[in-house]
């Protein structure tokens, strides 16, 4: 059966891979026009990863030398999407650390071999394919800069301008975050601003700290998203040691408490849970739990709420009416809101005691009942 997180993260990057097609191959252009230019790199998801305890993903920089453009523009999208899959789920991404095993997947390798307690010379000969099929690999900047291959293949600064500009909506962590909502994510680029994260720009919505040097920690409300911010492991393999920052990394985690229980203390099995998938905020389903849940509280305690004082918890926590817009001040969209979910406990769910909380837990500005 097909993961309902994969059915999302494709339908996302399907998206833009046809908005990214659609920008390069518009007045006349056909793919050889591309030809020595990198295809973007598109996050690889691992195929454990959809019902992975520990949703973890990773972000570096750029991937030099990354596949060729022409070969994707000529692939069909759905496909293009996973189309390096095996990266990760026949374990090639082993052979991309260094012989001083201080690169960028030298430094995951480490990471998830501590973190599950694995046995990390096992981890490298791919004896735990399961673990290595676990994450997420991406990187903050899906075309690699214009001297890192370009440059050198003959490529003109125009047509690489193009293409770079036409693949910045693959990048920023909105996408992967709306698709497959990764719990964690290590940024391994401290040369990226802030700005990659989108939802950061309303400081209301995170939360940010600075642990040490050239290290950070965020997170995101709505999407209840953990980001530990860091240098790249060529900065940290000279100044601080994998080891110390990796400690410090699953420390926090447990500090946090990020998850109820971290794996334990010796690896066996690879953690496995039933695959959950968050509601949409502004989804009905989501308001009408939510209305359930306040309402059983507010009974419990004897008090009561206006429709106004929920509209402002609302408005306050991007849970939106369903074109996108807040709810009206004078509350009459959150009347219906209401009124809907007492209908759907009491009327299709012939839940009377949780259709009772609404009905005797919410009033209008005048203290009058409103749940019919």
């Amino acid at each position: 059966m097909t993961s309902i997180l994969k059915e999302r993260f494709v339908a996302e990057y399907v998206n833009l891979v046809e908005q990214f097609r659609d920008e390069l191959l518009g007045d006349g252009k056909v793919p050889a026009d591309y030809a020595g230019m990198p295809e973007p790199h598109i996050p690889i998801v691992g195929s454990n990863y959809y019902n992975a305890k520990y949703k973890i993903a990773f972000y570096g920089m750029e991937t030099a030398y990354w596949h060729s453009l022409p070969d994707f523009l000529k692939t069909n999208p759905t496909e293009a999407v996973t189309l390096h899959q095996d990266s990760l789920d026949n374990q090639i991404c082993l052979n991309w650390g260094n012989n001083s095993h201080s690169g960028f997947f030298d430094f995951i390798v480490k990471f998830l071999a501590k973190f599950y307690n694995a046995n990390l010379k096992d981890m490298r000969d791919g004896r735990h394919e399961d673990i290595m099929k676990s994450f997420i690999y991406g990187n903050t900047n899906s075309i690699e800069r214009f001297h890192v291959s370009a440059q050198e293949k003959n490529v003109t600064e125009e047509v690489y301008q193009k293409v770079k500009d036409a693949s910045r909506i693959f990048d920023g962590a909105s996408h992967i975050i709306s698709s497959v909502a990764p719990k964690v994510i290590i940024v391994l680029n401290w040369s990226e601003s802030e700005a990659w994260l989108p939802m950061f720009e309303d400081k209301t919505n995170a939360f940010s700290k600075e642990i040490d040097d050239h290290f950070l920690y965020y997170y995101l409300r709505d999407s209840g998203t953990h980001i530990f911010w860091t240098a790249h492991p060529r900065w940290l393999n000279i100044k601080v040691g994998f080891d110390e920052q990796i400690d410090k990394i699953i420390g926090k985690m447990r500090e946090f408490n990020i998850w109820d229980t971290l794996p334990e203390e010796q690896y066996t099995s690879f953690p496995t849970m039933v695959e959950e998938v968050e509601l949409d905020k502004s989804s009905m389903e989501y308001k009408r739990e939510f209305i359930a849940k306040l309402a059983a509280f507010l009974t419990k305690e004897n008090m009561v709420m206006s429709g106004n004082d929920l509209v402002n918890i609302f408005n306050e926590n991007n849970v939106l009416v369903q074109n996108g817009t807040e709810y009206a001040l004078d509350a009459r969209g959150i009347y219906q809101v209401i009124g809907k979910a007492w209908h759907y406990f009491h009327d299709e769910q012939d839940d009377g005691s949780t259709a009772y909380n609404i009905a005797r837990s919410f009033t209008n500005a005048k203290g009058e009942y409103v749940y019919d």
